[in-house]
């Protein structure tokens, strides 16, 4: 299903991002301080993956989820339009039904900002909170 994403706080979408669902811990988090910055992936200290013997070694922790990952952005960036990181991806209706169901929508001033999600570029262990909502194409 493709959906928009709408990064809460700072954060800048990249294309090839994942997209995950948050942990009950993550929007208590988020509920208390809405300027939080996210969780972040542990270090992961496995084994080393040789991707091209001749190019680069990189570690496998860029290639682990401690969180269960629902899509991935496929176009994303800055948008000086709302000055926050704004992004296009796709997401499992699936993952859409279980976030509904375990109420991972946040309200702020009693408006719905939306569905909540966290976003992590492959080359970085931070996760960013963003909102979803499902595109009209």
């Amino acid at each position: 299903m493709a959906v928009d994403l709408h990064m809460i706080g700072r954060g800048i979408t990249r294309s090839r991002a994942l997209i995950a669902l948050p942990t009950p811990e993550d929007m208590v988090v988020l509920k208390t301080d809405v300027n939080c910055y996210g969780p972040q992936e542990p270090l992961y200290k496995g084994p080393v993956l040789d991707r091209d013997s001749e190019h680069s070694v990189t570690a496998a922790g860029s290639l682990c989820s401690t969180r269960e990952t629902i899509g991935y952005v496929k176009h994303g960036g800055f948008s000086p339009q709302t000055g926050r990181g704004r992004g296009f991806g796709f997401v499992s209706c699936t993952a859409l039904c279980k976030m509904i169901e375990n109420n991972h929508i946040l309200h702020q001033d009693d408006q719905r900002i939306g569905l909540i999600v966290l976003v992590r570029s492959n080359d970085s262990r931070q996760y960013r909170y963003a909102s979803l909502n499902v595109s009209r194409l």
